[in-house]
């Protein structure tokens, strides 16, 4: 199998202090709302397709 360059950073865990919780939890609940998904050749998309048809020789 080849690679095709993607990586995958998914993020199991997050520490933060107690006192923070309620903070930290807003923040994670906008960040999406601000992605533009769309076509990569799409100057305004920030956040494209990243799965492919895997194709073997």
């Amino acid at each position: 199998m080849q690679r095709t360059g993607q990586f995958c950073f998914a993020i199991k865990r997050v520490y933060i202090p107690s006192d923070m919780d309620d903070e930290f939890y807003e923040m994670a609940c906008k960040m999406p709302d601000s992605y533009k998904i769309g076509h990569q050749l799409n100057e305004e998309a920030t956040m494209v397709p990243t799965n492919n048809q895997l194709l073997y020789e």
